[in-house]
């Protein structure tokens, strides 16, 4: 039985566990979309095929574990000149609770979710105060 790419189906399971927080999308905000004052981001993803685990039965075919991780970036926008980090905490944690709640990946089995870090990357514009923190998660999955 060939490999199962994980990436697409771990992207799904995120947008489904944390699309009621805030609206998430794949690397950038859609062109003509207005930025919303919260939202997500998944930035990056990496996989490696860590093990095939034998077949229980003569039937049974071989299915492969993943060793995954997966970068969300959760943004709050204020005004310039506020200064206010309780909205982005409280994005922070509603991921970190969304996702240790217990995510459903489709076509694998997940074994284990591990928070890895939680970088804080906070920027200004001209206008604006942009807090954003890139939480990176590790998921050891099998595939069904």
């Amino acid at each position: 039985m060939p490999r199962i790419n994980p990436n697409k189906h771990i992207r799904k399971a995120y947008k489904t566990a944390l699309q009621n927080i805030a609206p998430i999308w794949e690397k950038k905000v859609p062109k003509g979309t207005t930025v919303p004052e919260k939202y997500f981001l998944i930035s990056t993803q990496t996989k490696q095929s860590i093990e095939r685990s034998k077949p229980l039965s003569d039937t049974d075919a071989n299915v492969w574990e993943w060793q995954t991780s997966i970068v969300v970036e959760a943004i709050v926008w204020q005004a310039l000149g506020f200064a206010d980090s309780e909205p982005i905490d409280d994005l922070e944690q509603a991921l970190i609770n969304a996702i240790e709640a217990g995510i459903t990946v489709d076509d694998f089995d997940v074994k284990s979710v591990i928070f890895v870090d939680s970088v804080p990357l906070d920027t200004e514009t001209p206008t604006h105060s942009i807090y954003r923190r890139v939480i990176t998660y590790e998921h050891w999955m099998q595939e069904q």
